[in-house]
Parts: C-alpha cells; sequence; structure tokens
C-alpha cells in the first residue's frame, strides 16, 4: 500500500484504537510497526497537543504530504484498516484534512475484491 508520511501518522493517531479486542491489539501492533515513522520523519513533523486527545498537524516539507512510499500490509491488516475508517465514517469523524487519507484506505483494493475481477480466461467444464 502506498502511503505519504501525513496518511502514515494519521493511521496512528486517528485510525487506530488504544482499546480494541486482542486480535484487534495485535493487528494494530503489526501495522504501526511496519508504518513507523523514522527518527528523520519524526523531525518534519509539528504535533500540537490542542487537548481533550486533539492535536494540529503540519509538516516542514511538502514532501511528507506527496512523496509515497510502498508498505507491505496484509489483506488482513487491510481489512482491519478498512473496519476502523468505516467505524470513524458512520461516526462522524471525518473532517476535509482525513478525507484523502480514509479514502485512500477504503478504496484500496483487497485480496477479495482482486480475486472476483474477471479475468480474460475462460475454464470449460
Amino acid at each position: 500500500m502506498k502511503l505519504t508520511l501525513k496518511d502514515r501518522l494519521l493511521i496512528l493517531k486517528t485510525v487506530l484504537p488504544e482499546y480494541d479486542s486482542r486480535k484487534g491489539i495485535q493487528l494494530k501492533q503489526s501495522i504501526a510497526r511496519k508504518i513507523a515513522l523514522t527518527s528523520d520523519e519524526e523531525k518534519v513533523v509539528v504535533l500540537s497537543h490542542l487537548g481533550n486527545l486533539q492535536f494540529e498537524v503540519s509538516f516542514k516539507s511538502a514532501e511528507a504530504i506527496t512523496e509515497q512510499k510502498v508498505f507491505d500490509i496484509t489483506a488482513e491488516e487491510l481489512s482491519y484498516l478498512k473496519d476502523k475508517v468505516d467505524f470513524l465514517d458512520r461516526d462522524g469523524r471525518f473532517n476535509e484534512y482525513v478525507l484523502d487519507t480514509y479514502n485512500k484506505i477504503l478504496d484500496e483494493p483487497t485480496e477479495q475484491s482482486a480475486a472476483s475481477e474477471p479475468t480474460d480466461e475462460t475454464s470449460t467444464i
């Protein structure tokens, strides 16, 4: 999955929940390890705590918002992310700042959707 630094930060801070089932926490930890920010990337992020679990995020470079890296997110992890973003949507927690990242997660094809797409091959029985 291709993610920008902004995408990764939003996933870490707003998509992955603090509390979940045991399996959910295991998936959260796996995703968090894969998309963790490097120490150099952390220097580009400016997080301002606004209180009440709210943060204002800004970046010291435009590349943080535009440059994408590929991360090996499993089908199970992607399904977990999609479920969490779907919950945020149903709970009315979308805003303009997170919309692109959340849509990227929801629009990312899963193995099931890729497997169900028609192919040019035909089979005979």
